[in-house]
């Protein structure tokens, strides 16, 4: 069962008065797997979730007036997909997204005042798709609290020093990470990423002028098939391509698909004529 909420019926029932039941929750909709809310310019702050158990897709997309997500998003347990995308006001998400434990997709695309997420993002173990697109990432920090705890289920991997971003607090188990206008540079990235899971590793329209091998693939990213660093308009350097990448995207250029074309091909092929790759290896 799907209940999207048009403005017209917000506007109504704050004008007159009286609660709109869907946005108060005084009774449970145990029924109700679809709840979208997206394009609201009233809402302030999320409405109370404890009456839906049941929801699967909470859609609040472009609530630009949004500054506050409530806590009790933590009873919806049964929570897939999370659409945060356009929320330009929302400054964190709260620490108890961590009890989410069926959560497999979050979109924070657009939300440009995002500077804090909460440390327990790394114990996430069923998000596989990121989207974090126009977030300025080397700003954002973490919970304050210890961020030491929830890195003693992970082995072989560093423990941040700080609460600054790092990519180490970025779950383990993502599919998807898609982070295309976020002011990345060469030195956001660290030397292991260690998502073993990764597939689709989006990086257009960055700042990031060198490709080691451990950001296409190698050990940190064993299961990366398709990296895109369109629009990388700084990229000169790539270091290695390793054989599992099966499409390539590059500064405005077409897909190059089959790492077999990629190393039958010249340089100028793989350009396709614009900019220029300083170093390819692997050939």
């Amino acid at each position: 069962m799907s209940l999207y909420v048009k403005e017209r019926e917000v506007r109504e029932a704050l004008h007159s008065g009286r609660p709109l039941c869907v946005l108060m929750y005084k009774e449970s909709f145990p029924w109700l797997k679809i709840l979208g809310l997206s394009h609201s310019h009233l809402l302030t702050t999320t409405p109370d979730f404890t009456g839906l158990p049941g929801l699967e897709s909470l859609l609040l997309k472009d609530r630009i007036n949004l500054a506050k997500i409530g806590k009790s998003i933590r009873h919806l347990r049964r929570l897939v997909l999370l659409n945060l995308e356009g929320c330009i006001k929302l400054g964190k998400l709260p620490d108890t997204i961590a009890d989410l434990k069926s959560l497999e997709e979050l979109y924070l695309t657009g939300c440009s005042e995002l500077n804090v997420l909460p440390k327990e993002l790394a114990q996430m173990e069923s998000l596989t798709v990121f989207f974090a697109g126009g977030i300025t990432l080397n700003k954002l920090s973490f919970s304050s609290r210890d961020v030491r705890e929830p890195w003693s289920w992970l082995s072989g991997r560093e423990v941040p020093e700080s609460t600054m971003f790092s990519f180490a607090f970025l779950p383990r188990s993502l599919t998807h990470l898609i982070l295309p206008h976020c002011n990345l540079s060469d030195d956001d990235f660290p030397t292991d990423l260690h998502l073993p899971s990764l597939k689709h590793l989006v990086l257009r329209d960055n700042s990031i002028r060198t490709i080691p091998a451990e950001i296409l693939g190698g050990l940190s990213l064993p299961s990366l098939e398709y990296p895109d660093l369109s629009r990388c308009n700084s990229l000169d350097v790539i270091v290695q391509v390793p054989i599992n990448i099966e499409e390539l995207y590059l500064i405005k250029r077409r897909p190059i698909t089959r790492l077999s074309d990629l190393l039958s091909v010249g340089l100028e092929d793989i350009s396709g004529g614009r900019g220029s790759l300083a170093s390819y290896e692997n050939r």
